[in-house]
Parts: structure tokens; C-alpha cells; sequence
């Protein structure tokens, strides 16, 4: 996704899956930036039924809701990151299953535009 904007703007990132009965275990996003060589970082986390917890050096920046909506806030002119989610359920058949899916956010200019 490409973003261009020369105002804050909320961002929101929203991931559907058809599971077919299955149970949702774990939800999990993280965030790296292009090209660097380190391990991503986790910006908020859901286990079994609880709500979403955003890390406390996150809140400002992030908001995350169920069942799996991140939303970047206030997002200006010098931002690229990738942002992973990774999904942790048990199939209908109690197998422990993972999905793991990314998106990268580029932002500049000031139209904004929108690609895959």
C-alpha cells in the first residue's frame, strides 16, 4: 500500500479470514522497517478471548481491535514500514494452525493513493 499524504492521517489495516469453525488462538501484529536487518517488532498482541493489548511504547502511535483491525494514527510524511500479522487458531479438527500475512505502508507526497 502506498500512501501519500502532507497531513495526519489515521490508517487502518484490516485483515478477514473465512475459517470455517475454526477457534481464533492468538493475534498478533508487528512492524519493521524495509531493508533493515533485525528481528520485527511486536506492537500489540490478543490471546484466546481477551482483548487486544498495544504495547505501552505503541499507544500512541497504534490502536488494535478484534478480530484483527490495526490502525496506524496520525501517520505523516516519513513513514515505511511493513506490518505483519500472524494468526494462531485451532482447526476443527484441533490442530494448532498459524497464518502469517504482511503489508507495506509507504508514505510521501500529498494525494492520496493507494496500491497493493
Amino acid at each position: 500500500m502506498r500512501l501519500s499524504t502532507g497531513w495526519k492521517a489515521d490508517v487502518k489495516l484490516e485483515w478477514r479470514w473465512d475459517l470455517a469453525g475454526a477457534t481464533s488462538r492468538s493475534v498478533k501484529f508487528e512492524r519493521e522497517k524495509p531493508g533493515e536487518n533485525k528481528a520485527a517488532t511486536l506492537i500489540a498482541a490478543r490471546g484466546d478471548n481477551f482483548g487486544f493489548n498495544v504495547l505501552d511504547q505503541f499507544v500512541k502511535e497504534y490502536d488494535a481491535k478484534s478480530p484483527a483491525t490495526l490502525t496506524l494514527k496520525n501517520v505523516d510524511n516519513n513513514e515505511e514500514y511493513i506490518y505483519t500479522i500472524r494468526l494462531s487458531y485451532k482447526s476443527t479438527t484441533n490442530q494448532l494452525l498459524d497464518l502469517v500475512d504482511q503489508v507495506t505502508v509507504v508514505v510521501h507526497g500529498k494525494k492520496p493513493i493507494f496500491s497493493p
